[in-house]
């Protein structure tokens, strides 16, 4: 009895020693410093809550000092989902998402953070570094607004073309989103939505349209910079397209290409080389035949149209003139053609047309002289001097040319 007696009384000793032990005042549990995390500012940076332009990448620069503990990740959120490690870079390399930290980093860090933004109204974004204690992080927040912008579609490059055969076009466009992601692109022809989707490509040539509108890539709804391709109309004549790019509310904005198709040439009806044009005061013959492209006698000859002037005072002029109701006109150095670029009757009727007066007379014939003559209403020719042969005696001075020409 005595013993137990004992044994009670140190119990209760124990139990008053325990109880004011535990209210101790002096007596405290250990504070843990957590780490520590803030975004710097600077040029080009973001550090408060601000709002951008959409596509305007988040530049941010995020600096980390460890606590008691080092610290073991870094973890990147939006609106408190894990943010896809495709849209962020650290350091401008791909990171995973939590991100383990190594050697010096677990210490402290500051690093660069790009990220492309989210598509519209705001985002909270969340840098998140922490030790492999739990609840041993420091989290920095940081809210983005994407703003309204301005729906817009420009063509980067000329706004026409001019084709002499049918083509495929390529058009640069640049696109901005507004207040709404972009959705779709169209192409209209003359006001008419193109049903052949085999004469669009979007992107690339490889990329035909499937659909007219064409759905937007999910990459380009925030804006791109693309080309659109387009084959043209085969028929001559202008033809006016319409690219129209619309966003997800509805609203549109359009540019406007025009593509002109020149009418098909018609090819010359022939040329010939090296016909002779004697000096018409000589016994040689004096005049050419423009549509066999001979050199024939001036005597009583209805049939020949441009005639060399002869002598005059004795000294062979080396000028030529219209003869049987031909026009002539000279192909001057200031025309907007040449002898040899003119290859089809539209070019020499064009340089017909800009040429302006007809001449009853040339001027001095020399090698490159080059002229112009019409027989009736519908057959042109051009003809070059391709060498002056002046022997000086017997009036046997002569020329040689080139013709080209265009009968109907």
């Amino acid at each position: 009895m005595k013993n137990l007696m004992s044994l009670s009384k140190l119990f209760l000793a124990l139990a008053v020693i325990i109880f004011a032990s535990s209210c101790d005042p002096d007596s405290t549990d250990p504070v843990v410093i957590n780490p520590s995390s803030f975004l710097e500012s600077g040029t080009g940076l973001i550090s408060e809550a601000t709002t951008i332009d959409p596509g305007t990448t988040i530049n941010v620069r995020l600096s980390a000092t460890a606590g008691d503990n080092e610290m073991n990740t870094l973890t990147i959120r939006e609106n408190g989902d894990l943010l896809e490690t495709s849209r962020y870079t650290v350091d401008a390399q791909e990171w995973n998402n939590p991100a383990l930290l190594f050697d010096a980093n677990r210490s402290s860090f500051v690093f660069d953070i790009a990220i492309a933004p989210h598509m519209s109204g705001t985002s909270t974004y969340e840098f998140i570094v922490a030790s492999d204690v739990a609840g041993d992080d420091d989290i920095t927040s940081l809210d983005i607004t994407i703003s309204a912008g301005v729906l817009s579609l420009v063509i980067d490059g000329p706004t026409s073309i001019t084709l002499d055969d049918p083509s495929l076009i390529e058009i640069d466009l640049v696109a901005s989103q507004g207040g709404s992601p972009l959705s779709t692109i169209a192409v209209l022809e003359n006001g008419s939505t193109v049903t052949d989707l085999s004469r669009l490509r979007y992107g690339d040539v490889g990329t035909e349209f499937d659909q007219n509108p064409f759905l937007l890539p999910a990459d380009d709804i925030n804006g791109f910079v693309k080309s659109v391709w387009i084959s043209s109309q085969t028929s001559p004549g202008t033809s006016n397209y319409s690219i129209i790019v619309e966003d997800e509310a509805g609203n549109q904005e359009t540019v406007t290409y025009d593509i002109v198709l020149n009418a098909q040439a018609t090819a010359l009806t022939n040329e010939f080389f090296g016909v002779p044009l004697f000096n018409n005061s000589g016994s040689g013959f004096g005049t050419i035949n423009l549509d066999l492209g001979t050199n024939e006698t001036s005597v009583n000859n209805s049939n020949s149209d441009i005639k060399d002037s002869g002598n005059v005072g004795g000294v062979w002029d080396q000028t030529i003139e219209p003869v049987n109701g031909a026009a002539l006109r000279i192909l001057s150095a200031q025309s907007s053609y040449t002898y040899a670029g003119i290859g089809s009757r539209e070019s020499l009727v064009a340089a017909w047309d800009e040429a302006g007066g007809d001449l009853s007379l040339s001027g001095t014939i020399s090698v490159g002289s080059t002229y112009m003559a019409r027989v009736g209403a519908a057959d042109y020719y051009v003809f070059t001097c391709t060498a002056v042969n002046d022997t000086g005696s017997a009036n046997t001075q002569n020329y040689t040319f080139d013709i080209k020409q265009s009968q109907l």
